[in-house]
C-alpha cells in the first residue's frame, strides 16, 4: 500500500514527462517484485502515457524525441536494475521461478474455489485450505488446474463461482470503506464486522455525496474539468489504471478488502473531489473549513488501534534479536528450530547470498510429531543443530519437557535469559 502511494505521489508531483516515465518505471518494478497482477495497469498506463507523449512529439511537434527517451529511459533502466538486484539475491532462478509461480497459482485456484464452494454448500465440511484437491478433482477431473483450465474443463461451475463473487462485491466494498457490512455472507476469508445499521447509513451518505457531486459536475463539466481535474489529470489516470485490475480480482478471486486497497484509494479520492464540488457550489459551507483539521485529528486520536503488538508482541523480531549475536556459528545448511517462522530467521541470519540455514517452525514440528516419538531422533533426522526456545515454548508442556532433558541428550546452552515472562534460551547440539 505504501509503495502504491509513492507511485501516486510521484506521478502527481514530479514535472511533466518525468512524472509519467517514473510512473511507468515504478509500476514495472512493483509488478515484478510485489504484485504480478499490476502487469495490466502497467500496460494500460504505459499505453496512455507514452502514447500521449509520442503524439505530442510526432503530431504537435511540441517536444523533442531526446526528452521523451530521457524521461522514460532513465527511470526504466533504474527499475530494471532494481529488479535485477533482487533477482540476483533470490532463492528462485529461472526456470525454477516458472514452476514455483505455476504451483502457487494452481494452489490458489484450489483454495479460493473450495472456500466459495463451502459458502454455497455448508454441508461440504472439509478445510478449503488443506483438503481442496479432492473437490477440484471431482469438479474438473484434475487435482490441480489453472484458472483458465478450470473454466475450459467445467464452464458451468466457474460461471457459478464468478457469479457468487460478483454478488459479494457490495459487501466487499462496504467492508473496504467502512469496516462493516450489511450483508449476511462474508466477502473475506477472516470474520468481518456485520453491522447492518451502520453499514447502510454510511453507504447512504456516500451515495448522496457521489450523486450530488455528479449532478454538480455535469451542470458545468468544462469549468470543473479545467479548474479541478486538469491540474491533476495524470494522478487520476494512474489511480484509475491501477484500480482497474481490482475489477478482475474481485471476480476471479473474491471481493476481499485486502485485495481492493487501490480501488479504496480511488473511491476516497473521488469522494473528496465531490465534497470539494459540493462546497464550491454552496460557498456558505466554506465557513466550516476550519473544522476539518480538528475533526481529522480527533478521528485519528480516537480511532481504535488495530495493530496486535500490545497483545501478542513481535515474536519474530524478538527471536531475531536473541539469535543475532550468534550468527557466526550458525552455518548454512544446518537446521534451526525456532518458534513461529524459523525459515525467515534463516534468511535474516544468512551471511552469504543463497546460502541459508534450514529453518523449522517449533509448533509445526510439535503438532506433526507423533506421540511417543523421540524428539532427539526426529530433530537429528532434520539435521537441527540449534534450538531456540522462548517463553511460549518454555511454558508449552512438550517444549518444557524437551528443554529439561536436553543437557542429558547432548545439547548445551549457548545463551539464556531468565527475565520473568520473557525467558528464552538457545541450545546447540554438541
Amino acid at each position: 500500500m505504501l509503495l502504491i502511494l509513492i507511485l501516486y505521489l510521484a506521478v502527481l508531483h514530479l514535472p511533466g514527462m518525468l512524472a509519467r516515465g517514473t510512473g511507468v518505471a515504478l509500476l514495472l518494478a512493483f509488478a515484478v517484485l510485489m504484485r504480478n497482477e499490476l502487469l495490466l495497469p502497467l500496460i494500460l498506463f504505459t499505453s496512455i502515457a507514452l502514447g500521449f507523449d509520442l503524439w505530442r512529439r510526432f503530431r504537435q511537434r511540441t517536444v523533442r524525441m531526446r526528452s521523451v527517451l530521457l524521461a522514460y529511459g532513465v527511470p526504466f533502466v533504474l527499475a530494471v536494475a532494481l529488479c535485477g538486484f533482487f533477482y540476483e539475491r533470490s532463492m528462485f532462478k529461472w526456470p525454477e521461478v516458472k514452476s514455483f509461480i505455476s504451483a502457487k497459482h494452481t494452489l490458489n485456484v484450489c483454495q479460493i474455489y473450495a472456500f466459495s464452494y463451502q459458502q454455497q454448500h455448508p454441508e461440504w465440511a472439509h478445510s478449503p485450505w488443506t483438503d481442496c484437491q479432492p473437490l477440484i478433482l471431482t469438479t474438473f477431473g484434475k487435482p490441480e488446474v489453472t484458472l483458465w483450465e478450470a473454466t475450459r474443463l467445467n464452464p458451468g461451475a466457474m460461471v457459478r463461482y464468478f457469479w457468487w463473487n460478483i454478488k459479494l462485491i457490495p459487501s466487499g466494498l462496504q467492508v473496504l470503506l467502512f469496516n462493516a457490512t450489511s450483508g449476511n455472507v462474508n466477502p473475506d476469508y477472516v470474520p468481518v464486522p456485520i453491522n447492518p445499521p451502520f453499514a447502510r447509513l454510511a453507504s447512504g451518505i456516500l451515495l448522496v455525496i457521489l450523486t450530488a457531486g455528479t449532478v454538480i459536475f455535469l451542470r458545468s463539466p468544462r469549468e470543473w474539468y479545467e479548474t479541478l481535474v486538469q491540474p491533476r489529470v495524470w494522478a487520476w489516470i494512474i489511480m484509475g489504471s491501477v484500480a482497474s485490475v481490482v475489477v478482475i480480482v474481485m471476480i476471479t478471486q473474491r471481493p476481499r478488502p485486502s485485495y481492493m486497497f487501490t480501488l479504496g484509494l480511488l473511491l476516497m479520492a473521488l469522494t473528496g473531489f465531490f465534497v470539494q464540488l459540493i462546497i464550491s457550489n454552496w460557498p456558505w459551507l466554506s465557513a466550516f473549513r476550519w473544522m476539518f483539521p480538528i475533526a481529522a485529528a480527533t478521528l485519528i486520536a480516537f480511532t481504535p488501534c488495530y495493530y496486535a503488538a500490545p497483545r501478542f508482541g513481535r515474536p519474530n523480531l524478538a527471536a531475531y534479536r536473541h539469535i543475532r549475536p550468534f550468527q557466526e556459528i550458525i552455518d548454512p545448511n544446518v537446521g534451526l528450530m525456532a518458534p513461529f517462522y524459523g525459515a525467515d530467521l534463516c534468511y535474516y541470519l544468512s551471511r552469504t547470498p543463497r546460502r541459508y540455514c534450514r529453518g523449522f517452525d517449533y509448533w509445526v514440528f510439535r503438532d506433526s510429531t507423533a506421540p511417543g516419538v523421540d524428539w532427539n531422533r526426529a530433530l537429528a533426522a532434520l539435521r537441527v543443530k540449534f534450538f531456540l526456545a522462548n517463553e511460549s515454548v518454555l511454558t508449552d508442556k512438550a517444549g518444557a519437557e524437551f528443554v529439561r532433558s536436553a543437557p542429558s541428550n547432548g545439547w548445551e546452552v549457548v545463551e539464556l535469559e531468565n527475565l520473568p515472562g520473557n525467558r528464552w534460551m538457545l541450545l546447540q547440539k554438541r
